[in-house]
């Protein structure tokens, strides 16, 4: 049986991504807390103990691929990016 998978994909990442976008233009603080619920979970999801931000995690052993995707990573560094200069928080900066 094989082991079971989790996997970051280009719409999670582009949702993130268009979640902080749309709060730095509307200042509406729904699309601040999606944004950021997505950054804490890619925080402690995803994010190798290289800080990394892996293609996918086996949740039977917690073991990263270390296959890096540049669109997911590109994505999510972008959405970081933009939360980071919009609320002036750290902990999102220390991200990057």
């Amino acid at each position: 049986m094989s082991q079971p998978v989790v996997y970051l994909s280009i719409t999670f990442t582009t949702r993130f991504r268009l979640s902080a976008y749309l709060y730095e233009e509307s200042k509406e603080t729904s699309y601040l807390q999606h944004a950021e619920a997505t950054a804490i979970f890619l925080q402690r999801q995803f994010l190798s103990s290289q800080n990394l931000l892996t293609f996918s995690v086996n949740v039977t052993s917690c073991a990263f691929d270390q296959t890096l995707d540049t669109w997911v990573t590109g994505a999510a560094i972008e959405g970081l990016a933009v939360i980071a200069n919009v609320t002036g928080n750290s902990t999102w900066s220390d991200m990057l």
